[in-house]
């Protein structure tokens, strides 16, 4: 279909009774999310210099306050907060300014524009698929001068975007032989740290569910429909955990409690002050308790995968919160219930 075909059709959309979020006007359309925004060059979409991605997310500090949004398939994350003194190393950045934590790997971003949907303002980025790994969203507190000083100076010649298929992410290799997977359970055990876990997985070219199902001393399959009771207990109890939601590229992080939970169709939805959550509770296909090996304590996770084996969530007790005996005690009484769950499913 040709651009300005396209670009009618979505002009149309933006347009109709029931205007669909982007994610969804460009699956209607056959196009990748990037091609989407880029087709609404130059009115509302600019693009962006991804050459010189590493000094624009350092400016974005200077907009202030700003709202964060991370997205995977099945889970959105909303963080309000500021980007103050964001940290590279190994081509990553990292930003640890709780209510804003973010990992991001720097080498997949492919696209980025800045938005003007309605006067709602937004610099957005894209893997080399065309999915939307990253946003950042202006509010009414962030420096609107800042952000068009910031635009100015990153903005670049447009080019369209054009994706690269996707790898079927969610296929998973041949099985390891029976001598691989000794292997890789011996290099599980001398795991220092949970962040070693991923290489470990791609080296062997697993998925987690796929190890997990290996790994029956430390890991148990509970039932998927435990989500929601998990999520309400969290909230009942106020656990202060670490609440991880990967896309493949960009990882948003939850730090503390949540409080106002609200259902909504298939989706449940945290809406607290500076949080927002929605996931969708059907494409929640697996659900497991893991214990990872680490050089300090053994650390519990509740993992949550969909149904291509890609993770949603990974849920962990606060580190703060480990040294409170009450709080550990909550969770592991957590714990607990939601394996009671597993025959019900």
């Amino acid at each position: 279909m040709e651009i300005n075909t396209l670009a009618e059709h979505k002009h149309q959309l933006q347009n109709s009774e029931f205007r669909p979020r982007a994610r969804e006007a460009a699956k209607t359309l056959g196009i990748s999310e990037a091609e989407y925004v880029a087709l609404s060059y130059p009115s509302q979409a600019q693009p962006l210099d991804i050459d010189r991605l590493q000094d624009l997310l350092i400016a974005v500090q200077n907009l202030g306050e700003v709202m964060a949004l991370t997205r995977n398939d099945s889970m959105v994350f909303e963080h309000h907060g500021s980007y103050y003194n964001p940290r590279f190393r190994h081509n990553h950045m990292i930003l640890e300014n709780p209510p804003i934590d973010i990992r991001l790997r720097l080498n997949d971003v492919s696209w980025g524009f800045s938005v003007n949907e309605n006067e709602r303002l937004s610099l957005q980025f894209f893997d080399t698929e065309g999915r939307a790994i990253h946003k950042i969203y202006l509010t009414e507190k962030s420096d609107h001068h800042a952000y068009h000083y910031l635009i100015q100076k990153y903005c670049t010649k447009f080019v369209m975007p054009s994706p690269k298929s996707s790898d079927h992410k969610g296929e998973l290799k041949a099985q390891p032989s029976e001598q691989e997977w000794l292997e890789f359970k011996k290099r599980w055990e001398q795991m220092t740290n949970s962040h070693q876990l991923n290489p470990l997985l791609k080296s062997y070219g697993i998925s987690r569910p796929q190890a997990y199902q290996q790994l029956v001393d430390v890991a148990t399959q509970i039932n998927p429909d435990s989500v929601k009771f998990t999520l309400e207990q969290l909230a009942l109890l106020q656990v202060p955990v670490l609440i991880f939601a990967p896309n493949g590229v960009c990882t948003q992080i939850h730090n503390g409690t949540i409080d106002k939970l609200m259902e909504t169709g298939p989706w449940l939805n945290v809406l607290d002050k500076t949080f927002h959550m929605h996931l969708n509770l059907p494409s929640v296909s697996q659900a497991w308790k893991v214990y990872k090996p680490s050089d300090q304590e053994i650390i519990e996770s509740i993992e949550w995968f969909d149904h291509a084996n890609q993770p949603i969530a990974m849920l962990y007790l606060h580190p703060k919160a480990r040294k409170d005996p009450t709080m550990t005690a909550k969770w592991q009484g957590l714990l607990t219930s939601i394996c009671k769950l597993l025959n019900k499913h």
